[in-house]
């Protein structure tokens, strides 16, 4: 559950966002993708003359992309002669019902493949990434400088509005998660997801559901190597800085269950104690977040997290990207009120530095603000430029 457009779908055919490994159609067959065609922004098909390879056979024709099978029918392409030479349907997600074939006017059945199953990252932090790299270059963009021209006040309750539609969104996601295990699962879960950061996310997610918290926890050496190893083919290396390398991590990530087994439990008596100290009912503002942080002990709390019970190995915004990604979500889903002002006031995570500009001009300097750089304008940030590319 977050904001992605069908326009990121087609940027991920475009850019041939896949993992390593042989791709194949939903019917089994090898697909080999020498030109994905040229991305059609008119009408018609998504892209026009792709070369490609199905089974040992080359072919050439349309692609179109859609996050699922029944898309085709609802848009009408089957009636619509423009989109008699797709030779390929690309869809995000497998069709429920089991049915594999949309037909053409002709009543010929492309190949689908289901991109889905082949991501070298999961499709949002694609959408997130693809929303970062616009803010790189979009700053004098005619959207963001209409913005910028709005009163402070609009411009604030955009932000606003855009960050609690993504808590919405992972708040939602945590209580699936939650639906699905329990607390301490999900807190494992969730930190080795963001110990791998954006690039070997997926990875480590998989390893979180093959290892247990209590297999990290053992006395005795838990085989680093070998877990490492068995997803070789998957780690996305190639510019990584050494320190945060997944093997590091993972070794990291051991030493903190070994050295505190109970972690997820006492991570959650820390924000039980933050939220009982706060008084959330006048600080939902963004203006508030000195005052919230001051009466909630926000700080204390960072500190403890970090330092007692993760002994110093996640600490800075790679700490608050857990805490806001994954933790206040999740504290929120299993029943723990105030999470969502926490989280709108918490400190900010990772953040590139056109990201840091935007919010500067935006909100942080000028006018006499006197608001601070918190997790909440972040996620409002990216929520708008999630929907400009959706625009």
């Amino acid at each position: 559950p977050f904001t992605v457009s069908e326009r990121i779908l087609q940027k991920v055919w475009w850019q041939q966002a896949f993992a390593p490994g042989g791709l194949r159609t939903m019917s089994g067959k090898p697909l080999v993708v020498y030109h994905p065609g040229r991305w059609n922004k008119q009408e018609g098909p998504d892209f026009i003359g792709a070369r490609l390879e199905i089974d040992g056979e080359a072919i050439a024709g349309d692609v179109e992309v859609h996050f699922k099978l029944a898309d085709w029918v609802q848009h009408g392409h089957g009636e619509d002669p423009a989109f008699k030479h797709v030779i390929l349907h690309a869809l995000m997600y497998p069709d429920p019902s089991g049915r594999r074939t949309a037909t053409t006017l002709e009543g010929r059945a492309p190949e689908v493949f289901v991109m889905g199953h082949f991501l070298n990252e999961d499709l949002e932090n694609f959408a997130n990434d693809e929303a970062l790299r616009e803010m790189e270059t979009a700053l004098s963009s005619p959207w963001v400088e209409a913005f910028l021209r709005c009163p402070l006040d609009e411009r604030l309750a955009a932000l606003q509005a855009g960050a609690r539609h993504r808590w919405a969104q992972k708040r939602s996601f945590a209580a699936k998660r939650l639906a699905k295990t329990d607390w301490a699962a999900a807190c494992h879960q969730c930190f080795l997801e963001v110990m791998g950061y954006r690039r070997n996310r997926a990875p480590m997610g998989r390893i979180a559901l093959e290892h247990s918290l209590r297999d990290f926890s053992k006395s005795g050496e838990f085989a680093i190597d070998e877990v490492y190893d068995k997803h070789r083919e998957e780690w996305r290396l190639a510019g990584l800085r050494p320190a945060n390398h997944p093997k590091l991590r993972l070794k990291q990530y051991r030493q903190i269950c070994q050295n505190a087994p109970d972690w997820p439990e006492r991570v959650r008596q820390c924000f039980e104690a933050c939220l009982d100290g706060a008084v959330t009912e006048d600080l939902a503002a963004f203006a508030k977040t000195r005052a919230y942080r001051r009466k909630s002990g926000m700080r204390n709390v960072r500190q403890t997290i970090g330092k007692e019970i993760f002994g110093g190995m996640l600490n800075g915004p790679r700490l608050d990207t857990l805490i806001v990604d994954a933790l206040l979500p999740l504290l929120d889903a299993s029943g723990c009120g105030g999470a969502a002002t926490c989280w709108e006031h918490w400190f900010p995570g990772d953040t590139p530095n056109h990201q840091k500009a935007f919010l500067r001009a935006a909100a942080l300097a000028g006018e006499n603000t006197t608001l601070v750089h918190s997790n909440g304008l972040n996620q409002g940030a990216i929520e708008l430029f999630l929907k400009s590319q959706a625009s």
